[in-house]
């Protein structure tokens, strides 16, 4: 099926690999993002529009879409943008950040948010650490995409793992054998994550349903100890670090909702989707590094 598709932010880590996977199908994707980098693709149905988001250019406006995917939406002064877009179904990626520190185990999109954590709000925002304020903004992204348009999904993945990885947090994992720095425990915790492959199927998902619901698109909750364990063996560590150290720790991110949970989705299709495993995510990301 031949769909008309707009990236908005199609050049990043999440970006390029939905557009990749949309060109395969065979649709006509277009990216509307800030510049166009050295190296950029080029493909036969793929089209770079360069602008503002909150000043798109006339030929964006002139143009009609089925799906609009936004990347990069952080506040809501972000979605003036809806005002010029014409669209059938527009997704919003937001984040599991947007959830409770103080969330029940196993809770799906319905499951309380971060703004019923008594944050100091008193002075906007910066009160907060970075993360809250991330969460926050993005929670705040989705309900004013709920207010505007009946035409909204909203995705949160968990941590994303695979190849373009923008954070850094894998490839200063592959770097620690070489800095002798070691690896912290903590047995309470849990890890999810999402390989970016089963992501972008996800999305894809998403985007062949009716607009107007919430998708959780988070991959195996692991115990901590496992997830230490798998990623010693392959990325060949052997020491670690006692737990008031964690901040040394370069996949620490010091803040829960990034992924250190156990969060599941209400839709079964989501649930039953073979997602792919920590070990074969590390694995392909380290093959690729390798490379370089």
């Amino acid at each position: 099926m031949h769909r008309r598709i707009l990236i908005i932010g199609g050049t990043g880590f999440i970006g390029t690999a939905v557009c990749e996977d949309f060109l395969y199908s065979g649709d006509e994707v277009t990216l509307f993002h800030r510049e166009l980098k050295e190296g950029t693709r080029e493909h036969l149905n793929l089209v770079h529009i360069i602008g503002d988001r909150n000043d798109p250019p006339e030929k964006l406006k002139s143009m009609k879409f089925d799906i609009v995917i936004d990347t990069c939406g952080y506040n809501p002064n972000d979605f003036h943008i809806l005002n010029f877009l014409k669209f059938e179904h527009y997704i919003f990626i937001s984040s599991v950040a947007v959830f409770s520190n103080q969330i029940s185990p196993l809770s799906s999109e319905s499951g309380s948010k971060i703004d019923e954590d008594h944050l100091d709000l008193s002075g906007g925002l910066k009160n907060l650490n970075k993360h809250q304020r991330y969460g926050i903004s993005k929670l705040e992204c989705e309900r004013y995409l709920r207010i505007n348009s009946d035409c909204i999904s909203v995705i949160r993945p968990s941590i994303v793992l695979g190849k373009n990885e923008k954070t850094g947090r894998l490839r200063d994992i592959y770097q620690l054998p070489k800095t002798n720095a070691r690896i912290p425990m903590e047995t309470e915790r849990k890890f999810q994550f999402i390989d970016i492959h089963d992501l972008v199927n996800l999305i894809s998902g998403v985007a062949e349903r009716m607009p107007g619901d919430d998708y959780n698109l988070v991959g195996p909750s692991l115990e901590w100890q496992e997830f230490v364990s798998t990623f010693c063996k392959v990325f060949e560590i052997v020491d670690y670090l006692p737990v008031n150290d964690l901040k040394d720790f370069p996949f620490w991110d010091n803040y829960p909702n990034s992924g250190i949970r156990s969060l599941v989705s209400k839709h079964s299709w989501i649930t039953k989707h073979k997602f792919i495993s920590l070990a074969d995510s590390l694995m392909m990301y380290k093959s690729n590094l390798e490379k370089i």
